[in-house]
């Protein structure tokens, strides 16, 4: 069994070694005490993954050499957009692993009205580069082999007018819950803040290709709404029907 699965975001040819990045050698040797001759999978989120096996370690560094190529596809038949109000701190972060474990797409951080969060550039690419990182942790965990986009945040109405795509917005407004006559092979989800998205807001969202939708009769948290939201969407068309 393999002693551990990462990723390393460069090209991979059957037979070559390389030394793996040191947050990756870090994790192996520290984390998971591999040690030379044991097997472990990497993939570099182009689709499929490989079986490496490590040749050599030092302190902060371990070599493998790849040796087979397994054609792994565990994406969802439905290809789906989350556009999720940009949340403070964990929460985001806890949108974005848990989002990507059920198979999302594409992440884009939404401000609305009643969001107050500035991040000024040099934050911004720190938060960027935080997001991937735990998308690339949650496709390591999940066996997923191609990393979502995370994107930079956008002004809802903006993000609205972008994309035609049959586009759900989570409202406790809402009495009907998704369409099932409707088939979706590509779809976006809108989920808002905490406090939920203002009557502009959802003036802004009101087109002929979006689709207000329940679930159900409790009022969720923003965090805990774009998991529910995804894993009902995921049943309906995706990966767990």
């Amino acid at each position: 069994m393999p002693a551990g699965r990462i990723f390393q975001d460069c090209s991979i040819t059957l037979g070559d070694s390389v030394s793996l990045t040191e947050p990756a050698s870090h994790y192996l040797l520290r984390v998971l005490r591999a040690k030379v001759g044991e097997s472990i999978i990497v993939f570099n989120g182009q689709g499929g993954e490989y079986q490496a096996v490590i040749t050599s370690v030092s302190k902060r560094s371990v070599s493998v050499e790849f040796k087979n190529f397994h054609d792994v596809n565990l994406e969802s038949p439905v290809q789906i957009e989350l556009g999720q109000a940009l949340l403070r701190g964990d929460k985001m972060d806890w949108v974005i692993q848990k989002s990507v474990e059920l198979g999302v797409n594409t992440i884009t951080p939404l401000l609305t009205d009643r969001i107050t969060i500035k991040l000024q550039a040099d934050r911004l690419a720190k938060r960027l580069s935080h997001w991937r990182s735990i998308a690339i942790s949650a496709c390591e965990q999940s066996g997923r082999c191609v990393v979502p986009i995370i994107n930079a945040p956008v002004n809802i109405t903006d993000w609205m007018f972008a994309s035609k795509i049959p586009t759900f917005i989570a409202s406790p407004r809402a009495k009907d819950a998704l369409p099932k006559s409707l088939t979706c092979q590509r779809a976006r989800i809108v989920i808002g803040p905490e406090g939920g998205l203002s009557s502009n807001d959802l003036e802004q969202c009101h087109t002929d290709f979006c689709y207000p939708f329940s679930m159900g009769p409790r009022i969720l948290r923003t965090e805990t709404a774009a998991i529910a939201a995804l894993t009902m969407m995921q049943v309906q068309w995706g990966g767990l029907s």
